[in-house]
């Protein structure tokens, strides 16, 4: 391998089985047939296997922050799992050169039960590093991780926040020459985020190799210079990070600042309401998109087919993996008429840069129409002008005011 290559992937590919009880039966053979000396098969699909990575080729250069992104269930975890050598390719190979230092789960090598201090010992022993190096680094460690009085807390009494902070304190301060970086760390608060955002710019700097997965175009396009899209296990584009996101937005993110809604499946309810569109009214008009940390104003407009009261509406943001981020809601309109109406929402937030998912729905009384879990994806950018405003409270704060 090339001195200058530090990550060399060849037509790497892992299979897993979706029958438990067919994997298990799987596995023995092939476990039976490597002790005969006899060929295992790894490189063919039998019943209800299928390739979570399937024929991915790159290499990483030294002191390079490499991306991985792409949807739900591309293969992403998976790769970076092969890398830190949790699991071995079916077929291929892959070469790393130097010490790896991994952050691929939140609390991954924690104790439960064991304190915070015991637990640097812990994860940095199983990292590589001596005792003797951990006890050299250990109030910079403390120091990054920011846990305050929790250090001598059972780890089982952290949020996952805290879980991230330490982890990754602990893993930079193994001075690897790898690191491998998955989602978790969307989890951090922003300063935080900022905190691990220069750290891993210093440590390029010198010399350290990054490999980061994430959902967020945003933070792709912050960290790295090239980046791989994965989807259902297979390389869809490789290369510079802004060709290859733009890429990935093109096709998952809508186009327009305006999302008809009239075709909506998912539209449970007696039929009283007929949503129409959802505009957004932000700077941002070629895509369904605002900057971070700027109001999102939402338009609304639909069909009120008979005259309703007691009726509000809702609107709720989950990340793209559905996990709820807020919902706001009207207050109750008494009398709402039978015609055409628009309703203006404005939120404001300090939501990480990435995607969303928006959610719509409204209640009158006992009855609830709930639309669609899933209307539009909303890509909130970076904010080019102050990408870094608030100071860190670790919590998300969301307003909003409704105009009917």
């Amino acid at each position: 391998m090339n001195n200058n290559i530090v990550i060399s992937v060849n037509h790497a590919s892992k299979k897993f089985c979706r029958n438990l009880r067919h994997g298990l039966v799987y596995g023995l053979a092939d476990l039976g047939k490597q002790a005969l000396g006899r060929d295992a098969k790894r490189g063919i699909l039998r019943k209800d296997e299928f390739w979570a990575v399937d024929d991915v080729s790159f290499n990483v250069k030294r002191g390079e922050t490499f991306g991985i992104i792409g949807d739900n269930g591309s293969g992403k975890s998976t790769l970076l799992r092969l890398l830190n050598g949790i699991f071995i390719p079916d077929k291929g190979s892959i070469a790393i050169q130097g010490r790896v230092g991994a952050l691929i789960a939140v609390g991954a090598g924690f104790h439960p039960q064991m304190t915070g201090r015991e637990n640097i010992y812990l994860n940095g022993a199983i990292l590589g590093m001596t005792r003797d190096e951990i006890k050299q680094k250990f109030d910079s460690i403390v120091n990054f991780a920011d846990i305050g009085k929790f250090l001598d807390a059972p780890v089982s009494t952290y949020s996952s926040g805290m879980y991230v902070r330490l982890g990754f304190a602990i893993a930079i301060h193994c001075e690897p020459d790898v690191i491998l970086v998955d989602e978790i760390l969307s989890v951090g608060d922003v300063k935080f985020q900022k905190k691990c955002v220069d750290k891993i710019t210093q440590m390029r700097e010198s010399g350290s190799t990054f490999v980061i997965v994430s959902h967020s175009p945003n933070a792709i396009k912050r960290l790295c210079s090239r980046c791989l899209l994965l989807s259902r296990g297979q390389a869809k584009a490789l290369g510079e990070t802004s060709q290859v996101v733009s890429h990935y937005l093109g096709t998952d993110v809508v186009e327009r600042s305006v999302v008809n809604l009239l075709k909506l499946k998912n539209n449970y309810g007696m039929g009283e309401i007929s949503p129409r569109s959802i505009k957004l009214l932000n700077n941002v008009r070629d895509k369904f998109a605002s900057y971070w940390n700027e109001p999102i104003k939402f338009m609304l407009t639909g069909t009120i087919k008979k005259e309703m009261a007691n009726i509000s509406f809702g609107i709720g943001l989950t990340t793209s993996d559905d996990t709820p981020m807020f919902t706001t809601r009207s207050l109750p309109v008494k009398i709402l008429p039978k015609g055409e109406h628009s309703i203006l929402v404005e939120i404001r937030h300090n939501l990480s840069p990435g995607l969303y998912n928006v959610a719509l729905g409204a209640n009158s009384g006992d009855n609830i129409y709930y639309f669609h879990a899933k209307i539009a994806q909303l890509e909130i950018r970076d904010n080019p002008n102050n990408p870094y405003p608030l100071e860190d409270t670790g919590l998300i704060h969301c307003s909003s005011n409704w105009k009917l």
